[in-house]
């Protein structure tokens, strides 16, 4: 067998003098076409061709905008006869393709098809192998858009062929595969196409926040492509988040613990890094919160020492405002409201916290002040504010305006940035939605008006105690698989 190393050297030479040449130079083209192409396919013709155990009748291949992978394909596989399915967009290159393989007119057959209907695909796929009953048939779907490939994969599997594609590095500067990183691929599972789709979507989801639908997506892909233990991965990962977001701590812990354990552990030894050095970082970061929250066992009532311990509640408030800015970034405003005015109610549980009260259960005595004197400084304070209540006593238990009323004549910073009845709009706004005791849809403008109270208290609160990592920490990230993309393998 050949040298592969001698012959990625060289190519790794004309790439220096290529590197050099304008991107959009008909010089840089043609230097590509004359000194550094013809070295890919030699090494193709007779490295590459040696993955292959049979000899082709015929090759079908998907065109799509680039002529370069499907040349290769051609060389490696040596097929007799070849049919290209092609899209208006795609048709110049089959020209191209021509003048590189010199197939007489009678070997080449060409069909325009449907860049955005598999079905189509499959259908002309099928037609083709009757016409061709008895021959060995292989299909390249290298070309052309998903939905191209996910046709000539789903009608491959039907009819037998076997599957293959040129995998290799894409530059985006150049529109081109990188020079040298073309490698002939062999597709054992027809799934790990769709499978590759389905990561697409889960993707998607991811970035919209959908964590447990695309955990859903990814352990789906894991039942099929086992080998993929990325996926498994992935899909604790999403409900880790997915069961954080409702506040299922248990479930959130245990799913983030098998992440960061097991599962970097497995995918290390794999070769599978799918998490940045930052990403698993903040991931430990993720499980130490959870292991806090869990040991704290958080449940009707939180204890008074928790409510008063700032680290804690201010992780607390951070974790909120993130799921306000998630749920907004999507224009689910009644969400995003719901989660800004918990934020609210957390500040004001802290803050009052500070006096020893605590809001489930007040003991007014520990504020060493006069219960009349505070009732009439209340009540003065919502007549000032023109708001049309009175107190008669002290709350029972202390709602998040009461809350905030009993700060506010207590002089708190914090509760002294918003006045009474800006709050008591906000607080309105949040009751009449449809999400708490009402009927009404929080639309921008009101949910805009929610955010900024809920802005002012943030800030107060980061001004007394303090800004630091831990909105990062507390940012659900997304992978470095994500980000970089997949390739099958």
């Amino acid at each position: 067998m050949p040298d592969m190393n001698a012959y990625l050297a060289k190519i790794e030479e004309k790439k220096k003098v290529l590197a050099d040449l304008d991107l959009q130079s008909a010089e840089r083209n043609h230097y590509y076409e004359t000194e550094v192409f013809p070295l890919i396919r030699e090494y193709f013709q007779k490295v590459e061709s040696n993955k292959l155990e049979n000899r082709y009748d015929l090759l079908i291949l998907s065109v799509g905008s680039t002529f370069e992978p499907l040349v290769l394909s051609i060389d490696a596989v040596q097929p007799k006869k070849v049919v290209f399915l092609y899209t208006k967009e795609s048709e110049k290159n089959i020209d191209k393709i021509d003048e590189f393989i010199n197939f007489r007119p009678t070997q080449m057959k060409m069909y325009e098809v449907d860049h955005i209907n598999p079905e189509k695909i499959y259908q002309r796929i099928k037609e083709i192998s009757l016409q061709n009953e008895g021959k060995k048939i292989g299909i390249d779907f290298t070309g052309g858009t998903k939905a191209m490939s996910a046709g000539m994969a789903m009608a491959g599997g039907m009819i037998g062929a076997d599957l293959f594609y040129i995998a290799s590095k894409w530059n985006k500067l150049t529109r081109k595969p990188e020079p040298g990183s073309e490698r002939l691929k062999i597709l054992k599972n027809p799934y790990e196409l769709f499978g590759d789709i389905e990561i697409e979507r889960a993707q998607e989801l991811w970035s919209q926040g959908e964590y447990f639908a695309a955990s859903v997506l990814l352990e789906e892909v894991y039942k099929k492509l086992p080998e993929q233990y990325e996926y498994r991965v992935l899909a604790a990962l999403g409900k880790a988040y997915s069961s954080w977001e409702v506040f299922n701590i248990k479930a959130a812990y245990e799913h983030l613990h098998f992440v960061t354990n097991e599962g970097v552990s497995h995918l290390s030894r794999l070769g599978k890094p799918i998490f940045s050095e930052k990403d698993l970082h903040i991931l430990k970061k993720q499980l130490e919160i959870l292991k806090v929250y869990k040991e704290k066992n958080l449940g009707k009532d939180i204890p008074l020492k928790t409510v008063q311990d700032v680290h804690f509640m201010k992780n607390l408030i951070l974790f909120f405002k993130n799921l306000a800015v998630k749920e907004e970034e999507q224009k689910r405003y009644d969400i995003a409201s719901l989660y800004y005015y918990r934020m609210i109610e957390v500040i004001g549980q802290h803050r009052i916290a500070r006096f020893d009260i605590n809001t489930s259960n007040p003991d007014y005595s520990n504020l060493k002040m006069n219960q009349k004197s505070i009732l009439e400084k209340i009540n003065a304070l919502l007549k000032q504010s023109k708001l049309k209540q009175e107190f008669h006593s002290l709350p029972e238990k202390l709602a998040l305006a009461d809350t905030h009323l009993l700060l506010y004549v207590l002089n708190d910073p914090i509760a002294k940035r918003v006045s009474p009845s800006k709050l008591r709009d906000a607080s309105e706004a949040r009751n009449y939605s449809i999400l708490a005791h009402g009927f009404l849809t929080i639309d921008e403008e009101i949910f805009k008006k929610i955010r900024k109270v809920a802005m002012t208290f943030f800030y107060g609160f980061l001004q007394e105690n303090g800004e630091d990592e831990f909105n990062e920490t507390l940012q659900f990230i997304t992978p470095n698989f994500f980000k970089t993309g997949n390739e099958i393998e």
